[in-house]
């Protein structure tokens, strides 16, 4: 017990003499900390996710399965209500319905519901829109692609990608293990960190200097 006591008391006066840039490190004065907007009555995770009442299915016309994260903002149209990326280059096959990560990132940043459009329910119950770069529209035709399998097939046959399975990701693992959503799916969050744990700039999950995210997937 005195052990245990006394490894909690490291714990605290870690933690308090941590500096106020390490301490806050993360979601808390990101971008996406609404905080200080008079409809999160002060709190932070609440934009996106609650413990009570959540979001518990797709909106209307949508066979996108359940909603995850105890989701709290009210989600777009189906996904054919956007315009995808193709091109000649791009030899990945999206899938049919938006899923995962990018069906929540889209939720905000297609700018069609209100970033305080929260709980249960369908169409806009808030007024505050996303503006600026961070509104990506309904069309994605010039947009990174997302919501498609990145596995070794589609390495092998587009010839300028590396194997996911076997490419180390400079974060610890390899791309599939700390990159890929379900599946082996790219999706928004394999280049965004939503919490912005890193805090290095449009919350990607690791920095892009000399492009250097880039090419942990591109061979270039």
């Amino acid at each position: 017990m005195k052990i245990k006591n006394l490894f909690l008391a490291l714990i605290v006066a870690f933690t308090v003499s941590m500096p106020p840039s390490a301490a806050n490190a993360g979601i808390t004065g990101s971008a996406h900390d609404f905080s200080s907007e008079g409809w999160t009555g002060g709190e932070i995770c609440i934009a996106c996710h609650t413990p009570h009442n959540s979001i518990v299915q797709g909106p209307p016309g949508s066979s996108a399965p359940g909603v995850p994260l105890l989701w709290n903002h009210r989600l777009t149209k189906p996904p054919q209500f956007y315009q995808m990326y193709t091109s000649y280059t791009f030899d990945g096959s999206p899938e049919g319905a938006y899923q995962g990560p990018t069906k929540l990132c889209l939720s905000c940043h297609d700018g069609v519901m209100a970033i305080d459009s929260l709980g249960d329910g369908f169409g806009n119950s808030g007024t505050n829109f996303i503006t600026g770069p961070a509104k990506l529209g309904t069309d994605l035709s010039n947009d990174h692609p997302v919501n498609f399998v990145y596995d070794t097939t589609l390495a092998n046959s587009d010839g300028n990608l590396y194997d996911p399975v076997t490419q180390a990701s400079g974060m610890g693992g390899t791309i599939k293990d700390d990159m890929l959503h379900n599946r082996g799916r790219l999706e928004c969050n394999t280049c965004h960190d939503p919490h912005d744990k890193n805090s290095i700039g449009k919350m990607l999950i690791k920095s892009n200097v000399n492009s250097e995210l880039c090419l942990t997937c591109h061979i270039k």
